[in-house]
């Protein structure tokens, strides 16, 4: 023990943990001692630092074998002596435990010692880094020579480049041995050292890429490892962020889908082959895309995602973003013919295929719609919050829930607020699939939106301070909100069936076909009958049926409903042997399924379309009254020993809740599409309900056609918003709901601009008036071929003289005459308030600016108009992308020239962009809410059209210019005449690509706009 104590304690680096190896060594008998100590003399004859950790490991070597200790210390010594000496590869070497050296037979330790001094020979410090990873995993590795030489050969090639850059990489790929060598197989390193070089190559780096793998990819077999670095690789070539993120992302996607990996390996190849950097898309939400979808389709879906791949890679990841979507509204089948139409349109058109596959295209929203009859929320918000705002005269926010059922909710929504000023509340499912056709489910969207309105109609506000009080009374508030909902949801049903004819018809058509389908349904008095009479409680359910009677009338009130729930309540809750629910709690729900399918919407108290036929027309006229509860109904099984009438266990409240929310599933679900037709309404039922000036607003917008082009979302209260398609020349179609507009009030400058343009225009003043006043108020227009007239149609009096002289018999319309007609002019004028207007005009008195002299033309225009009394409306435009396209309310048709509409005239300033076809599909949305027979817009601009994303070209103004082209075209298919006014001296260049030549002018002189628009305007215009 004499040497040992000296080499151990007598030096100065004493390591704690002696005394432990005294003891271990003591173990051992005076020949193993003797062997160990003088192994040690010798390794501390090279470093008193690799005795020390030789010293640690040797008790348990030598528990090994005699033999295998000393072959063990042999490749020890070999390590820190020759032929390339490294005492820290050495002490990397016994730092390793030696069970597991043991588990590796001679020769292979051998071979791993030569592997060791060939790094070694290279760069000592990689060596020592090569021993200490690739010694904590050599026990577990199989195949181990074929892995380890495959990993020196490739990490000694990156070293072999001798810059600092190379040398670092080389670190951390040795760093990383103990992490990726059992994982990767030999011929799947050199494309880890690719993505090494991949990494190197971005301006951060990704040194974690060698400092541990995704956990992911332990999930994996080694097979489906290869394939994900071969994508990250095949990526990492033209995109290098995407490889690595195809590293680190697609494993955790593969492993939580263990039956299509190699589809989904498949479908992506293409994809970094072609265009790598589309994947930065979807990488990060493929899993949850994936988990998103429904199990029983996933398979055929990433097949239909193959598909894509093999003949447009380009549409494989627009695909996998709207798979769920797709999928929910058309089913699997119809996703593969919704594939079929996009690769025939890819085919042809490469954007415009990705276009179609990421829904942007209105061709690809038509072809879905065509195999769906589903209705969005998405597709229909902005018309039910018209359809709320006219029924009620009040703002509403329309927005979806997925927990709102049959019967919209009355806490939490905001429908009870009295402010009149006040935006309400209004919840809805976020899709409709429950009928087979696509009126029908659009059919009960109208009616939530119905339940929500008549709520203000019919009174319910005046509950709205003291509803949560009143609930929270009660013990289970959760029932009695649910038995309120019930009660007065019935009352308001009556209630709006009663003020609109045209929600009677279609209650009756929802509730008939729900009985057709036997699709369960809560919330409705008839359920709360059955449920009463299968339970027993006869006596309740006739008390219920003669309080849903008495809401159903018109004396009915909120209080009303107030009462029935604390009657009802009390009656549930209460003891007795009569007044419990003689439920078998286990069995409630299979008892109660398939049994709820009666009714929907009750009214009279009854339940329409009980019989499950279509309503006559002349059963519209009148309403139902209410069937008797029926007995024969499916009976509620008891437990042996009940019966009705017999006293039963009281039910719990939890499942009395349940029982009174279930059948409520409309199998709804998130979705996006087009939009579909107008809500329906029957306009005749808002007479002498709403102001007369609210009448003309609904018939306009009645009147719009398409109503694809224009759909409004949650509106803030500063502003409205409305999407719009966008003409896209490069894919040949309409970008689907491409441009948000919002409409945005223009502060009044209280008048002072338009009256100091009055003054300094004194003298064109009363020319243009004169001008204007010469313009007859009404025109006559000659009407040919009458039997009776002022005079005779010499046309038809020669053609008569002709028939008679050849012998037939002549026409008796020989005489024409004057037929008045007013004149009928509505004019629009849209002013660019881009930024490029703050310039100062040329040759103009210091500060005019472009913008200001565009003003004044519109100051002495308004002036002319109110001469001869034509309709205008004065909007403007500017923004800033396509999501903020701005649209500023000047003054509206219809509105006199008041102070406040002169102000916002003066007010009007240069704001940001041009997105001239938004602006112009908004105007004519303006213009399709007047009524006139000669419409026309006046577009007052200084320059061509352009945004920061107008096209995916900067530096290029086609994508704008033919937008706008398109927009032209729009309005005058809608029976609008555009006309474009540019100060612009180049506008020639572009405009003519534009419109035609009639449809445009160029001013030179900008300081002339005041005086030329009023001629402008009698020549272009015409009644």
């Amino acid at each position: 023990m004499s040497r040992l104590r000296a080499l151990w304690f007598e030096s100065r680096h004493l390591t704690i943990g002696a005394p432990a190896l005294v003891a271990e060594l003591d173990a051992l008998d005076a020949a193993a001692r003797e062997r160990i100590l003088d192994a040690g003399d010798r390794i501390a004859a090279v470093s008193l630092t690799l005795a020390q950790q030789y010293c640690r490991r040797a008790p348990a070597a030598w528990r090994v074998g005699p033999e295998w200790f000393a072959r063990w210390v042999a490749r020890g010594e070999a390590l820190a002596t020759a032929p390339v000496e490294s005492r820290e590869a050495a002490h990397a070497y016994f730092g390793v435990a030696p069970a597991e050296l043991a588990q590796v037979d001679h020769a292979e330790l051998d071979e791993w010692i030569a592997l060791a001094i060939r790094v070694l020979r290279a760069s000592r410090h990689l060596g020592e880094v090569f021993v200490a990873e690739s010694g904590a995993v050599l026990a577990d590795l199989d195949r181990r020579h074929a892995r380890l030489a495959s990993w020196v050969d490739v990490g000694l090639g990156i070293a072999a480049a001798a810059d600092w850059e190379s040398e670092l990489l080389a670190l951390h790929f040795f760093e990383s041995t103990s992490a990726a060598v059992p994982l990767f197989a030999p011929e799947d390193h050199p494309r880890w050292a690719t993505l090494a070089h991949a990494a190197a190559r971005l301006v951060s780096g990704r040194s974690e890429l060698f400092s541990s793998v995704p956990a992911a990819l332990h999930a994996l077999d080694e097979v489906e490892r290869g394939a994900v670095l071969d994508l990250a690789c095949t990526a990492a070539e033209t995109a290098p962020a995407i490889g690595l993120e195809l590293y680190f992302s697609l494993p955790a996607a593969l492993a939580a889908m263990p039956d299509e990996r190699a589809a989904i390996v498949a479908s992506l190849a293409p994809v970094t082959r072609v265009s790598p950097g589309a994947l930065g898309d979807l990488l990060p939400v493929l899993r949850a895309i994936l988990e998103e979808t429904p199990a029983m389709h996933r398979s055929a879906a990433i097949r239909l995602a193959g598909r894509v791949a093999d003949q447009f890679p380009a549409g494989v990841v627009p695909f996998y973003r709207v798979l769920p979507r797709v999928l929910e509204r058309t089913g699997i089948d119809g996703v593969g013919r919704w594939i079929d139409e996009g690769l025939v349109v890819a085919t042809e058109n490469a954007d415009a295929g990705v276009a179609y596959f990421t829904l942007d295209s209105r061709t690809s929203r038509a072809v879905l719609a065509a195999g769906s009859t589903s209705v969005a929320f998405s597709e229909v918000e902005g018309l039910l919050k018209r359809y709320l705002a006219m029924v009620s005269g009040r703002p509403w926010h329309a927005r979806q829930r997925a927990d709102v059922g049959f019967r919209p909710p009355f806490l939490e929504s905001g429908t009870l607020s009295a402010d009149p000023s006040a935006a309400l509340d209004a919840f809805f499912p976020p899709l409709i699939d429950l009928f087979p056709t696509t009126e029908a489910n659009l059919r009960l969207y109208r009616l939530l939106a119905a339940q929500y309105a008549g709520r203000l109609e019919a009174g319910s506000t005046e509950l709205e301070p003291a509803l949560p009080e009143l609930l929270a009374q009660f013990e289970h508030s959760e029932i009695a909100e649910r038995l309120f909902t019930v009660f007065e949801s019935t009352r308001v049903d009556a209630a709006i069936a009663r003020a609109y004819r045209g929600l009677e018809v279609d209650l009756r058509a929802v509730a008939a076909d729900l009985a057709r389908r036997d699709i369960p349904v809560l919330g409705t008095i008839a359920h709360l009958i059955g449920v009463m009479a299968r339970a027993g409680r006869l006596e309740l359910r006739d008390r219920i049926g003669a309080i849903a009677e008495h809401l159903a009338s018109a004396a009915a009130t909120v209080a009303d409903s107030v009462r029935a729930t604390e009657l009802v309540y009390a009656e549930l809750m209460r003891g007795g042997d009569d007044a419990r629910l003689a439920i078998v709690p286990d069995r409630y729900e299979e008892q109660l399924a398939g049994e709820l399918g009666e009714a929907f919407f009750d009214l009279d108290g009854g339940a329409f379309g009980a019989g499950g036929e279509e309503p006559s027309a002349d059963e519209t006229s009148t309403s139902p009254t209410r069937p008797e509860p029926t007995s024969e109904r499916r009976p509620l099984d008891l437990a042996p020993e009940q019966g009705a009438g017999s006293e039963g266990r009281p039910l719990d409240p939890n499942e009395l809740l349940r029982l009174l929310e279930e059948g409520a599933d409309l199998g709804i679900r998130q979705e996006s599409g087009d939009d579909l037709d107008a809500l329906g309404l029957y306009v005749s039922d808002l007479r002498g309900k709403l102001p007369r000036e609210r009448m003309a607003e609904l018939q306009g917008l009645l009147r719009q056609s398409e109503a694809g082009r224009v759909r409004r979302r949650d509106q803030p209260e500063a502003a409205s918003e409305f999407f719009y398609d966008e003409w896209d020349h490069q894919i040949g179609d309409y970008r689907s709901a491409w441009c948000r507009v919002a409409e945005l009030p223009v502060e009044s400058d209280t008048g002072d601009f338009f009256h100091q343009t009055l003054a300094r225009h004194a003298e064109l003043l009363p020319e243009v008036r004169r001008q204007f006043q010469r313009i007859p108020p009404e025109l006559y227009r000659v009407v040919h071929g009458l039997e009776d007239g002022e005079d005779f149609d010499l046309n038809a009096v020669i053609t008569a003289r002709a028939d008679r002289r050849s012998g037939q018999t002549p026409s008796a319309k020989l005489y024409q005459s004057r037929q008045r007609d007013e004149r009928d002019v509505a004019t629009l004028f849209l002013v660019d308030m881009s930024a490029s207007t703050d310039e100062p005009v040329p040759g103009a008195e210091a500060g005019r600016r472009i913008i200001d002299i565009m003003k004044e033309a519109l100051v002495v225009m308004s002036e002319a108009l109110e001469e001869i009394g034509d309709t205008y409306g004065i909007y403007g435009f500017s923004g800033h992308g396509r999501h903020e396209v701005e649209f500023y309310l000047v003054k509206h048709f219809h509105e006199p020239l008041t102070g406040a509409a002169k102000g916002r005239v003066g007010a009007i300033e240069p704001k940001r962009s041009t997105r001239m076809g938004a602006a112009l599909r908004h105007a004519l949305t303006k213009m399709r809410g007047v009524a006139a027979r000669s419409k026309h817009i006046i577009l007052l601009s200084d320059g061509f059209p352009q945004d920061l994303d107008y096209g995916e070209d900067r530096r290029s103004n086609a994508y704008g210019i033919q937008d706008t082209a398109m927009a032209f075209l729009e309005a005058g298919r809608a029976g609008v005449t555009p006309f474009c006014i540019t100060v612009d001296k180049a506008g020639h260049d572009y405009l003519k690509q534009i419109c035609d030549a009639s449809r445009y002018l160029v001013i030179g002189d900008i300081t002339s706009l005041p005086r030329e628009l009023p001629k402008i305007y009698q020549r272009f215009v015409r009644p």
